[in-house]
């Protein structure tokens, strides 16, 4: 595989323009003062000298940024005696306004009412007096409309209670280069449209659980340059809109695990100058999203296997500058969008695989490549069932990471093949084929045993070869989940999928299903009983079956037989038919057996049948035999209430009837 190889180039901090300060290092001298950068006429840094910058407040309106003290603005009595604010000729506060690109034109003269306060969107902050500027609750209170606030560069040592708690409107809240030692809990709770925040160059030490819980909609936090010592579990996982994260500069000498598992959307990580000796297995697993890691500048001593193989969206990799002395086999492996890659300034005595994407890589002079075997497991786990079928099967794969000199055979052994399987048992790669992937199988293997959990079988690997490089050389171990498929339990076979049965008699008024037990054989004879919730619509015949040691294995057929109840329904009824076990066996007794849902499809109609003798109906005029007749009346299905029918004569001259009504009831309906 083929990699530029390029040394490595200092890291430029900081870019053209922008207001900066030292590093932490050049910043902490006798006098304790802060400085910046000072700037020309045209906003670029000063070659050479530092200047402070006097400061003030900034106001943008109709695109213009003035810049006035903040002494009055939160104070009743000030506001009266001092109507208008205005700034005459170019001061230094409106110079260093330009410089950062806040203004879109240039303000020779200006003013604004207080009352124009309250639709403020931009706010800068400068401490006139270039003190110690103090906040005070209730400084910002008017300032509802407010989506920008500016605070940095004004060594503001604390923040009070509620100082932000009206701005729910505000985006952007920049803090950066003050003298902040702490957070108070809470002080960020209601900013929850904030997007940008900006701590860095202050002097928090820690960090209060929950700062950040509500700032759901942030999508950049800049802690860098700070003291923190350590960080609170779950301090970021309420940040689930988080693209950028830098806390480079501070004094971490470890990381809670799963610190990061809840910023899945999370594009920059900046973790580079601070104490890390080691870090967490896992601990960058959800970072599914990450562009740029920086982990330079820290003392790393070592990597855990597989620290990187979710990481498959990560483009730059900064490790230069720390103590490594060895990487594990195959660490870049899954970093198939990685381009570019650091690794200069270390003590790497080889270089494991590169991914053929990488296409800057800085290394220091002389390192070669490792001798190493490559083991990738499909989709990072292996898992087969008991169970003959797809499932009962898995594969990984195995490659050198280097050409030998010599064939080396890796022996490949299961550590319970009562439980999987491998095949082939031995891998052989020659000087030609090395680096093309080999294939093992693994197939789990049924004990017909009801298991409390799940089994785990180890796969080892081992290597001979008389090159000395591979031989006995160390090789990942690959672990198999076996499920299990031997709990207790019971199988229903519906014909067709389903039961139905109709009220009516012939063919279909039966149906039937079959059931069998499922799992380990029984050690004693199991009972199913089995109820209809309805035996006025279905019954179920036999209502017990029994498996017995002997033929647990065998279906058992319960027949459905649908019953008339000669009563028109609206629709076709439903009937539950359930399923309990007993067993003196613990694998069988009252498990959880599905039920069958049976429909009984209605065959009663409402209708009324007359039936006359002979077919017809004649009398005579004459009395006797043959002056009367009769017919027959009755109900096709049975009612719900009472039925009368009334009986009339189309003509009683001719013809008369007895009786005139006919009632009939549930019980001589028919």
């Amino acid at each position: 595989m083929s990699s530029q190889v390029t040394m490595a180039s200092p890291i430029n901090q900081f870019r053209t323009g922008w207001l900066t300060r030292p590093m932490r290092s050049e910043r902490k001298g006798t006098t304790g003062q802060r400085w910046r950068a000072g700037f020309d006429d045209a906003g670029f840094r000063k070659a050479d000298g530092r200047q402070k910058i006097p400061v003030g407040v900034g106001v943008k309106t109709l695109g213009v940024v003035l810049f006035f003290s903040l002494a009055g603005l939160s104070s009743p009595q000030r506001t009266q005696a001092q109507t208008t604010i205005s700034i005459c000729d170019r001061t230094p506060q409106v110079e260093a306004a330009i410089l950062y690109g806040l203004l879109q034109t240039e303000a020779d003269c200006g003013s604004i009412t207080p009352a124009q306060l309250a639709g403020m969107t931009y706010l800068v902050v400068r401490n006139p007096s270039l003190g110690n500027l103090k906040l005070k609750a209730g400084d910002f209170d008017n300032l509802t409309s407010l989506k920008a606030l500016y605070l940095n560069h004004n060594n503001l040592s604390s923040l009070p209670a509620g100082v932000f708690d009206k701005l729910t409107s505000l985006e952007i809240l920049n803090l950066h280069s003050n003298d902040l030692v702490s957070l108070r809990p809470g002080v960020f709770d209601k900013l929850t449209r904030l997007r940008y925040l900006e701590l860095r160059d202050n002097n928090l030490s820690s960090l209060p659980a929950g700062v950040f819980d509500k700032l759901t909609s942030l999508g950049h936090l800049d802690l860098r340059d700070n003291n923190l010592s350590s960080l609170p579990a779950g301090v970021f996982d309420k940040l689930t809109s988080l693209r950028r994260l830098f806390l480079q500069g501070n004094n971490l000498a470890s990381l809670p695990a799963g610190v990061f598992d809840k910023l899945t959307s999370l594009q920059w990580l900046r973790l580079y100058n601070n104490n890390l000796s080691s870090l967490p297995a896992g601990v960058f697993d959800k970072l599914t999203s990450l562009k740029k890691l920086y982990l330079m500048e820290n003392g790393l001593n070592s990597l855990p296997s597989g620290i990187f193989d979710k990481l498959t969206s990560l483009e730059l990799l900064h490790l230069s500058h720390n103590n490594l002395s060895s990487l594990p086999s195959g660490i870049f492996d899954k970093l198939t969008s990685l381009e570019v890659l650091y690794l200069n300034h270390n003590s790497l005595t080889c270089l494991p695989s590169i991914p053929s994407s990488v296409i800057r890589l800085w290394v220091d002079g002389g390192v070669s490549a490792c001798s190493g075997v490559i083991v990738t497991e499909f989709d990072g786990t292996t898992e087969v069932s008991e169970v003959t079928g797809t499932t009962n099967t898995d594969t990984y794969t195995v490659a050198l990471d280097s050409e030998p000199t010599a064939s080396v055979t890796i022996t490949v052994t299961s550590g319970d093949t009562g439980a999987a399987t491998l095949s082939p048992a031995t891998l052989t790669f020659s000087t030609s084929d090395w680096n093309s992937e080999q294939t093992v199988t693994v197939t789990g293997v049924d004990d017909f045993v009801a298991q409390s959990s799940d089994r785990s079988v180890t796969i080892s690997h081992s290597a001979t070869s008389s090159d000395p490089g591979y031989n006995g050389i160390s090789i990942a171990s690959v672990t198999v989940t076996v499920d299990d498929d031997d709990g207790g339990g019971v199988s229903i076979d519906q014909s067709a999928d389903s039961t139905s049965v109709t009220e009516a008699s012939g063919d279909g008024r039966t149906d039937s299903y079959t059931m069998v037990l499922e799992g380990p054989p029984p050690t004693a004879s199991v009972t199913v009983e089995v109820v209809s919730s309805d035996s006025g619509a279905a019954t179920v015949s036999p209502a017990t079956l029994t498996f017995s040691t002997s033929d647990w294995n065998s279906e058992q057929t319960v027949m459905v037989t649908g019953v008339d109840d000669f009563v028109t329904q609206s629709s076709d009824r439903s009937v539950t038919i359930s399923h309990s076990a007993t067993s003196s066996d613990a694998n069988y007794n009252g498990i959880v057996i599905a039920d069958v849902r049976a429909t009984v499809v209605d065959d009663d109609t409402a209708g009324v049948s007359i039936i006359e003798s002979s077919g017809s109906t004649e009398v005579s005029e004459v009395g006797g035999t043959t002056n009367t007749d009769a017919y027959t009346v009755a109900l096709a299905s049975e009612p719900t209430a009472s039925v009368t029918i009334t009986v009339t004569s189309g003509d009683t001259g001719a013809a008369t009837l007895s009786p005139a009504t006919l009632t009939f009831s549930s019980s001589n309906w028919n």
